[in-house]
C-alpha cells in the first residue's frame, strides 16, 4: 500500500478470533468522506474480497447522519487461512484508505457451559468456574491466565502455577486434566468480594483467545429445603427438590435460610410459575389471586429462618407444577425452586425427595405393597 494512499484519518485496529466465529471488521465514513464515495473496496493484502457501489442518503434526499456511514464487512465461519490485514478504501474524485484491521484467526476457542455463565454461591463454598478447549485438545505447554476483572489471579506458565495476590491458597487449575483440554479454575472459600466477572485467557505461540464472561454472586446466606441442611455447605443437598401431595388435602412446600437468619424484615415471595401467589413486605402477609385463604407462612417462625409455604386444598389440575421462593434483604437476592407433585403419576421413586402433608392418613397408605403408592421415604412432617 502506497503512503499516499493511507491519511492521518485512517484507524487501525487488530481484531482476535477462532475458527467457525463470526467476525465483523468495523469501517465507519465520515460524513465528509461519505458524501465524495462511489465504491467500498476491501481488500485482503492485495486481493479485493469485495466491492460494493456506495451511495450517500444525502443523494437520495436523505438528511445525512452526524456520525457517518457504517461499512464494516462481516466474515462468517471464518478459517485459520483467513489470517492477515484487510483493509477498506474508499473510491470516489479519490481513493482513501479508511481502516486497516490485522485479524488474527486461532485454530481454537474456549468454550463455557452456558448454563454456567451466572453462578452464585454461599460464602464459604467451593465453586469450579469452567472452561476447556474446543477443539479438545492439550493445553498443558500453553499459557493460561484468570482474571478478575483486570486482575490476574492464577497464572499457569511453563508448568508451574502462581497464584494472585490475595488468592494464596485458595486458587488453583485442574493440573491432571490439562492435556484434556481443560482449563477450568477452582476458587476455594468463597468471601463476599469474590463477586464479580471471570474470563480465562489461553495463549500458544500467536494464538490468543478469551472466553465469554463468568458472573459470580456470592450470597451471605442461602435458600435450602431441609431443615438439617442449614448451615451446611452448598453440595449437601440433593438434586431438584420435589414433594408429592394428595388431592383435597393441606402441603407444606419447605424452605429454610442458611445460615440460620431472622426473615422478619426480608421481603418473601413465593410463586408459581410467573404468578406471585404470596407476598410477606413489610410485616404483612399478601394472598394472590386466586388462593385467598389457601396461603400462608408461618410468620411466628420467621426468626429462625423459616420461610415455608403453606398451601390448603390443594387440586392436582392445578395446583401441580413449579413453585419458587425468593427472598430479598437490602441488596441480596437468594430463590430456590421445588416442585410438586400427585400420586398415581407413575413417577419413580428417585424423584420423589420428600412429603409434606398436613392430612391424616389413611389406614391402608402403610400398608407395604399396596398398588399405587410409592414412596421414596417415610411421611416427614417440619416442626412448625
Amino acid at each position: 500500500m502506497s503512503a499516499s494512499n493511507r491519511t492521518s484519518r485512517t484507524k487501525s485496529s487488530t481484531v482476535r478470533s477462532s475458527a467457525g466465529d463470526t467476525v465483523t471488521l468495523r469501517c465507519k465514513l465520515s460524513p465528509e468522506l461519505s458524501g465524495v464515495t462511489r465504491e467500498i473496496r476491501w481488500f485482503k493484502g492485495t486481493e479485493c474480497v469485495h466491492q460494493q457501489a456506495y451511495e450517500d442518503r444525502e443523494t437520495a434526499g436523505c438528511v445525512r447522519m452526524s456520525f457517518g456511514r457504517n461499512v464494516s464487512l462481516k466474515l462468517r465461519d471464518v478459517k485459520v487461512r483467513d489470517s492477515g490485514q484487510y483493509r477498506c478504501e474508499a473510491h470516489g474524485e479519490r481513493k482513501e484508505v479508511v481502516t486497516v484491521v490485522d485479524l488474527h484467526v486461532a485454530g481454537f476457542k474456549l468454550v463455557s457451559r452456558s448454563d454456567d455463565f451466572e453462578l452464585e454461591r454461599f460464602i464459604g463454598d467451593d465453586v469450579t468456574l469452567p472452561c476447556h478447549l474446543s477443539p479438545k485438545m492439550s493445553a498443558a505447554a500453553m499459557e493460561i491466565r484468570w482474571f478478575k476483572g483486570t486482575d490476574c489471579i492464577c497464572l499457569y506458565q511453563n508448568g508451574q502455577v502462581k497464584e494472585g495476590k490475595g488468592y494464596e491458597g485458595r486458587v488453583s487449575l485442574f493440573t491432571h486434566k490439562l492435556k484434556k483440554g481443560n482449563v477450568s479454575l477452582m476458587l476455594r472459600r468463597v468471601h463476599a468480594s469474590d463477586s464479580g466477572s471471570y474470563k480465562c485467557a489461553v495463549t500458544h505461540g500467536r494464538d490468543k483467545v478469551e472466553n465469554d464472561q463468568i458472573d459470580l454472586r456470592v450470597s451471605e446466606f442461602k435458600l435450602v429445603h431441609r431443615s438439617e441442611d442449614v448451615g451446611k455447605p452448598s453440595g449437601t443437598e440433593y438434586g431438584a427438590h420435589r414433594v408429592i401431595a394428595d388431592d383435597g388435602g393441606d402441603v407444606i412446600l419447605p424452605c429454610y435460610l442458611s445460615p440460620k437468619k431472622n426473615a422478619v424484615a426480608m421481603e418473601i415471595r413465593w410463586f408459581k410459575g410467573a404468578d406471585c401467589i404470596c407476598l410477606y413486605q413489610n410485616g404483612q402477609v399478601k394472598e394472590g389471586k386466586g388462593y385467598k385463604g389457601r396461603v400462608s407462612l408461618f410468620t411466628h417462625k420467621l426468626k429462625e429462618g423459616n420461610v415455608s409455604l403453606m398451601l390448603r386444598k390443594v387440586q392436582e389440575s392445578g395446583d401441580e407444577g413449579q413453585y419458587k421462593c425468593e427472598v430479598m434483604c437490602g441488596d441480596a437476592k437468594v430463590e430456590k425452586s421445588i416442585y410438586l407433585y400427585f400420586p398415581g403419576k407413575g413417577l419413580p421413586r428417585a424423584s420423589i425427595s420428600r412429603r409434606y402433608s398436613r392430612r391424616k392418613p389413611r389406614d391402608d397408605e402403610h400398608t407395604p405393597g399396596k398398588p399405587g403408592r410409592r414412596w421414596s421415604n417415610p411421611l416427614e412432617v417440619p416442626t412448625m
